[in-house]
Order: structure tokens, then sequence, then C-alpha cells
């Protein structure tokens, strides 16, 4: 095979791969904040700890995107304050599932902003976002392995015995095959046909086709068997 015609079908692959967006999957209503009346829609907040000197705002004059976020902040200089902006998610369980979120921290000089998950009682140690000190919007993530029996768990942002201001935004969950498969895709997008030598073309372009093939599977992963989740899991 020529190098011209090697480089026409991996230029020709790479265009023709499907693009995801990982916001259309994502799980978590109004993930950034923008919509409600007074509070944002399917968030409350809940004080759990000392609530004489915590304060919730959602807040329309900082936002990682939009024009929205939500703030937890005490005017004290008082670290036994405990609040939280809470969902309580429904998921599916039997899948590992990817969690991030960005968060920012204004003069707190104790504890922090942190995001968090829940299962019944039971906290989740890997915690997904933190913000302290004073610093603008971080990022955070993580990977969750969620048993099969499971349905639904609590997502909060924390404003963990801490003083100042915190600040969440942008929360996502996603099935982590999704957010793999996007990776991946993310990937192929930097590569040039110089990166492949002509012995590897018929792999390269067999790969994309996998590549395709799985997402077209998983695009409507939601009312799909379980079986099926994990077989994605599996294949990204």
């Amino acid at each position: 095979m020529s190098m011209f015609l090697l480089s026409f079908i991996m230029c020709f692959s790479l265009s023709a791969t499907a693009d995801i967006d990982l916001n259309a999957h994502n799980i978590v209503p109004n993930p950034s904040f923008e919509n409600g009346s007074g509070s944002p829609d399917y968030w409350g907040s809940q004080c759990r700890e000392n609530c004489g000197v915590v304060e919730f705002l959602w807040d329309n004059t900082e936002a990682h995107t939009g024009t929205r976020s939500v703030k937890i902040y005490s005017n004290e200089i008082d670290n036994t304050c405990w609040g939280v902006w809470k969902h309580n998610l429904s998921v599916r369980g039997g899948i590992k599932w990817y969690f991030s979120s960005w968060m920012k921290a204004e003069e707190i000089n104790y504890g922090g902003m942190i995001g968090w998950l829940w299962i019944g009682s039971n906290p989740e140690q890997t915690k997904f976002g933190k913000a302290d000190g004073t610093c603008d919007w971080q990022f955070g993530e993580t990977v969750w392995d969620i048993d099969s029996g499971v349905s639904s768990l609590a997502l909060g942002m924390e404003f963990r015995r801490a003083d100042g201001s915190g600040w969440a935004d942008d929360v996502m969950a996603v099935p982590y095959f999704i957010k793999l498969t996007s990776d991946l895709e993310d990937r192929d997008d930097a590569l040039s046909p110089e990166t492949f030598s002509p012995a590897l073309g018929a792999d390269y372009n067999e790969w994309v086709a996998d590549m395709n093939q799985l997402i077209t599977d998983f695009s409507d992963w939601q009312s799909d068997p379980l079986g099926d989740l994990i077989s994605y899991e599996t294949e990204a």
C-alpha cells in the first residue's frame, strides 16, 4: 500500500470517529446550577454541625461555567461548621462510575470545600473535588466501582468543618466506560498519519472501527441491560 493511500485512509478514519459529548451522558440534574427559582433545582442545602454560623448561597457572581454556582461560607472564625449542597442521585449499580467537579476557595483557614459520595450511612473515602486556602477553580475526579445492588447515592458539595468561603460548579457523573472511550477518542484526535508506519495501518483502522462500534452500541446505555454495560466497560 502506498504511503499516500495509507495517509488518506488514516485521515478518513480520524475524521469518521464519532464524537462523544460527556455532558449528554451526565446523569447529574442541573449540574452547573444554572436552573431554579430562589434556589438551584434538584439541589438542597443541609447544615450538619454548628448551624448558627454556616450560610448557603445560590451565587450569581462566581461560576466556573455559565452564570451560577453554589456557595457555602462562614463569616465567623470558626472551623466547626459543616454544611452541604446535596442531591440524591439515582444510579445503575454493577459498573464503575466516573465523578468530577470544580471547586474554588477564598480565605479558608481551616477545613475546606470537598465533593463526597455516600451510600446509606457509608461515605466513599475517595472524594472528588477539593479546594482550601484561597485558590481559583480546581478540578477533581474519581472512579468508583458501585455494587450491583445499589440504585442511589447521596452526592454532596460539602463545606467540611471550615471557615471562609467555598464554591462548587460543573458536577458530573457518567459511566466510566464512556469516560474511557472519550479519552481514547481524544487521543485518537491528537494522532497524525506520520505517527504510524505503513505496517500498522490496518491495525489502526480496525481499532477506529471498533471504537465507532462501541460508541454506537452504548448510545442508549441507560435502557440497556446490565450485562451490556459490563460488556461496554470491558471493551473500553
